[in-house]
Order: structure tokens, then C-alpha cells, then sequence
């Protein structure tokens, strides 16, 4: 801003301040002067010197800042195969702890973060000849295997849940039995079986479904 402008601005929140007992930070936001510009003019600070081309904040390099070794550190720790099923949160404290890192949590967080290490770490099982095979089974006719799972579904609102107990026909796709519970009880699957089992049978083989899929309820 002008010298003059910002002269009368200054003045008029020393005004604000001295007569209406306004506090400096609502009086420098009323007139949209900034706190540090007030401070400086009314109390003299005649060294200041305005920088020309200011380095931005992100831009600068603090002394007590992490040195590119600590930051590969910290990455070495968090990749580290005795780490993988670990949280960030617990990687640093171990770390911590036996004397490897000497910086705040916030701090190794922050690295985690940057080089996209917050996220599931967790060895996946791959599939070898050692690995234990799905079960297979043939359906031919409807009625003859069945499929069944539990699935999570979002009500409403975003605390609602519900969880759909569902029994499907493999060869015909029909739903033939199904029920919403809050939680998940073995005893109302039983149920359920029980009660459809009772109206038409038992079908040669009931599998239940391996993977878990979440739904929006109408």
C-alpha cells in the first residue's frame, strides 16, 4: 500500500485501540492492515529493511531441518521387511526407542507421507504351487450349490450400517434366502438356513463367498 494510505490506516487503529478499547488483532482485521506492519510502525522498528524478492516460506532451509541421509533413513526403516505389517505410528516409536531417528513423530510422519508410505504396507500372499487351491465345486441344475456371504451396507446417514446376510443360487443367480442384521451372529445364519431348508430343502453344496463387496441401501 501508498506510504500516506497506509499511514492513516496505522493511525486509525491506534484510534480503535486507545479510544474504543478494541483489541489490535480485530482492529488491524477491520481495516485490513497487518498485525506485523502496525507493530513495526508504532513501535519503531527502524532496522527492517523490505526484501525485494521475499523467498517463500516452503521455499526456505531450516537449520534444524532433516538432512536428505535422516530422510533416506527413515524410509529405510519404514520399508524394512520386519516393519511391513506395522502402522507409521508404530515404526516410529520402535525406531524411536532403539536410537535410530531423533526426530518428532510429526516429523517422520511428514516423510512417510511425502514418499506415499502412509498407506497398507502388508505383504500379499502370491500365488505358488505351494498355496492352498480354492475349493471347486459344479453346479448343473438350480438348487444344487449354494453361495453365501455377509455384506456391509451404508444407510442413510454415514453412521448408519447394516450387514445383508444373502444366499444365492450359483446356477440360477436367485437370491434364495437373504436377511439384515446389525451385527454378525452366527446363530441368525443358522437361522436362516434353517428356515429355508425347511421350505425346500438342502442343496448338495453350500460354499460361502471369499471376498466381502459394501452397497449403498436405497
Amino acid at each position: 500500500m501508498a506510504r500516506a494510505r497506509e499511514a492513516v490506516l496505522i493511525d486509525t487503529v491506534g484510534v480503535l485501540v486507545r479510544d474504543a478499547a478494541m483489541p489490535v488483532t480485530a482492529a488491524c482485521a477491520l481495516l485490513g492492515v497487518p498485525r506485523s506492519s502496525y507493530y513495526r510502525r508504532t513501535r519503531g522498528y527502524r532496522h527492517y529493511v523490505p526484501v525485494t524478492e521475499p523467498v517463500p516460506h516452503v521455499q526456505r532451509r531450516q537449520p534444524a531441518a532433516l538432512s536428505d541421509d535422516e530422510r533416506a533413513r527413515i524410509v529405510e526403516l519404514i520399508l524394512a521387511e520386519e516393519n511391513t505389517d506395522l502402522s507409521v505410528v508404530q515404526v516410529y516409536w520402535r525406531s524411536f526407542d532403539a536410537g535410530f531417528v531423533a526426530c518428532s513423530e510429526s516429523t517422520f510422519y511428514r516423510v512417510a507421507r511425502a514418499q506415499n508410505l502412509t498407506g497398507d504396507r502388508r505383504r500379499t500372499r502370491r500365488a505358488t504351487a505351494a498355496a492352498r487351491r480354492a475349493p471347486v465345486a459344479r453346479a448343473g441344475r438350480a438348487g444344487q450349490l449354494w453361495s453365501w456371504d455377509i455384506t456391509m451396507l451404508h444407510g442413510p446417514r454415514k453412521q448408519d450400517r447394516y450387514l445383508l446376510y444373502l444366499v444365492m443360487d450359483v446356477f440360477s443367480r436367485f437370491p434364495v434366502a437373504w436377511r439384515i442384521e446389525y451385527a454378525e451372529v452366527p446363530e441368525l445364519a443358522v437361522q436362516m438356513f434353517a428356515r429355508r431348508s425347511r421350505r425346500s430343502g438342502c442343496p448338495r453344496w453350500c460354499m460361502p463367498t471369499m471376498v466381502r463387496r459394501c452397497a449403498h441401501m436405497p
